[in-house]
Order: structure tokens, then C-alpha cells, then sequence
């Protein structure tokens, strides 16, 4: 939830079966993609100033999916990108399985 509270970021297949971010505006229940393409992009996580997204993707990877999977096998890195879906950025280079961002991501970022 981002923490003013109005909304959530969260994961959908719905479209093309990928899995990718939206965003849902808690009062009026209207969901707004915020990434799409090749790839997966799972975990989001809120930086406390309301100014980034931290999410684990693997749209960079090199690597086969795996069959019937949405995501490749075994492969996830650290990005970053604005509430919008701005300035999306990875955060260090390919490590192969990064996981989830920990701690939420701040400004200084």
C-alpha cells in the first residue's frame, strides 16, 4: 500500500499471461498498468517517501523461461521506478537472483 493509503501496487498476468505491476487507486477501484513487456516483475515494495517503487524483475534476463511459468528460471534483479512507472532503473548489476528488495527504497536511491 503506498503510504498515503489511497493505493496499492500489485502483481497481474493479466495481460499476455507476463507477469507485471499495477497500480489500484483504493477509492475509485481503477487499475492502471506500470510495466509491461518481456520479462516478469514481481515483489513491489513502497519507499516510505511515497517517491519510488522497488520491485524484483527478470526483464533483463538471458535465461530461458521455464515451461508453463510466467517468469525465467532463476533469475531476479533489484529495480526501481517512480509511482508513475518513470525512470525505471536496475539497481546494481545482474546478479542472477536478487529476491525482493528487503527495505523499502528511498530518494536517495
Amino acid at each position: 500500500m503506498s503510504p498515503d493509503g489511497t493505493q496499492l501496487v500489485l502483481v497481474s498476468t493479466r495481460t499476455a499471461g507476463r507477469a507485471n505491476l499495477w497500480t489500484l487507486e483504493l477509492k475509485t477501484k481503477r487499475a492502471r498498468p506500470l510495466t509491461t513487456g518481456a520479462g516478469g516483475d514481481f515483489r513491489p515494495s513502497w519507499s516510505l517517501d511515497d517517491q519510488w517503487i522497488g520491485f524484483s524483475s527478470d526483464r533483463d534476463s538471458t535465461m530461458a523461461f521455464a515451461k508453463g511459468r510466467c517468469e525465467h528460471v532463476q533469475t531476479a534483479d533489484i529495480y526501481v521506478m517512480h509511482p508513475n512507472g518513470t525512470s525505471r532503473r536496475r539497481i546494481g548489476e545482474s546478479c542472477h537472483f536478487c529476491g525482493s528488495p528487503s527495505s523499502p527504497p528511498t530518494a536517495a536511491v
